[in-house]
C-alpha cells in the first residue's frame, strides 16, 4: 500500500492531495491558514502506518476496506483525543486551551495503563504482557497485562488495561488527560487492595486520578517520530524524511501545535518560522477546528 494524506481547503471545494512540492509552494500569507494541514494531516499518516505495521488474524475493516489483521482498535481511538482537543479549543476560553494542552500530552483514550505500588516486591521476574487481575473502582473483575519486563523486587509497576474490539468502548479506564466530563473510571483498578500478577497474590495501592495514563498520545507521533522514522532499520520513511529536510527540526509538529496552544513563537526551523502570540483565542481554535476536514486514505 501507498499513504496519502489529503485535504478540504477552506477555500475550495475539492480535495487536493498533499505532496511535499505543493507544501513548499504555499506561499508565506497562507502558512498560518495551511498550519494544520502540514503538522496533524502528517500526524493521522504516521498513525495509520505504524497501526499496519505486523498485523495477522481477521477483524473488521477500517478506512477505505483495508482488513487489518490484529485489534487495531486503541490504535485507532487517538482519533477521540483529537475530538476532545478540537471541541476544547473550540470554546476559545483560557481553561478550554489548557484542558486542551493536557489532552495533546497526556492523552487518555489510547493505550490506558495504570502505574500503581506495591506494598512488597515482585516475588520473581515478570514478562511483559502477564496476565493481571483485580476489582474495579465499580467493584467488577477487571484484566491487563504488565506494561514491560520486570524484576524480582521491584514494587512500581505498569499496566496495561485489556481492551475489546468495539470500538465505542473498547477499554473501561479512560483518564490521562481528559477533561472531568470526558473521563471513565468505572472500569480502572480500585484505589488499593489485592491484585493478582502472573498467578502470584500482592497487595498495592495507587491513585485513581493521577496514576491511570496513556502511552498512546498525539504528542508522542512527533516527540518519537526521529526514534521510530528516522533512526530505525531500514529509515527514513519516505513520509517523514520530507517534513525534516524541509522543516530542519525532527519534531516539528510538537513545537507548532505546542506554539499554537500556548500563543507562543516557534523558531529554528529551516523554511516557516511562526509567531502565534499575535493570534487571539478564536484565532487560535480555528487551525485546531479545522483538523475536522482531515482525512488520510490508503
Amino acid at each position: 500500500f501507498q499513504l496519502f494524506s489529503v485535504q478540504m481547503h477552506a477555500s475550495s471545494s475539492r480535495m487536493q492531495p498533499f505532496s511535499y512540492q505543493l507544501h513548499k509552494n504555499l506561499n508565506v500569507q497562507r502558512h498560518y491558514n495551511n498550519f494544520h494541514y502540514r503538522t496533524m494531516t502528517h500526524f493521522k499518516t504516521l498513525a495509520l502506518a505504524a497501526l499496519l505495521k505486523g498485523v495477522s488474524a481477521s477483524y473488521d475493516k477500517i478506512g477505505l476496506g483495508y482488513e487489518p489483521k490484529s485489534n487495531v482498535v486503541d490504535r485507532l481511538t487517538i482519533d477521540l483525543d483529537q475530538q476532545s482537543l478540537s471541541n476544547l479549543v473550540g470554546l476559545q476560553t483560557t481553561e478550554g486551551f489548557a484542558d486542551a494542552e493536557r489532552v495533546y500530552k497526556d492523552g487518555g483514550n489510547s493505550k490506558s495503563y495504570a502505574v500503581i505500588e506495591l506494598d512488597s516486591g515482585l516475588s520473581s521476574a515478570v514478562a511483559k504482557g502477564a496476565p493481571v487481575s483485580a476489582m474495579s473502582v465499580d467493584g467488577d473483575a477487571v484484566t491487563g497485562v504488565m506494561y514491560q519486563d520486570y524484576s524480582a523486587g521491584e514494587t512500581n509497576i505498569k499496566i496495561q488495561y485489556d481492551i475489546s474490539d468495539d470500538a465505542t468502548n473498547h477499554v473501561k479506564c479512560k483518564i490521562g488527560g481528559l477533561p472531568m466530563a470526558e473521563q471513565v473510571e468505572g472500569g480502572c483498578f480500585q484505589g488499593g487492595g489485592e491484585i493478582t500478577i502472573d498467578n502470584e497474590a500482592y497487595t498495592y495501592n495507587y491513585n485513581v486520578q493521577t496514576d491511570n495514563q496513556n502511552g498512546r498520545t498525539l504528542r508522542g507521533f512527533s516527540t518519537a517520530a526521529k526514534k521510530k522514522m528516522y533512526d530505525c532499520e531500514n529509515c527514513p520513511y519516505p513520509e517523514h524524511n520530507a517534513f525534516y529536510e524541509y522543516y530542519g527540526i525532527h519534531d516539528y509538529g510538537d513545537q507548532w501545535v505546542s506554539a499554537a496552544l500556548d500563543g507562543t513563537a516557534v523558531s529554528g526551523f529551516n523554511n516557516y518560522n511562526a509567531n502565534f502570540n499575535s493570534y487571539g483565542l478564536e484565532g487560535r481554535a480555528g487551525e485546531f477546528i479545522s483538523y475536522r476536514s482531515d482525512i488520510a486514505v490508503i
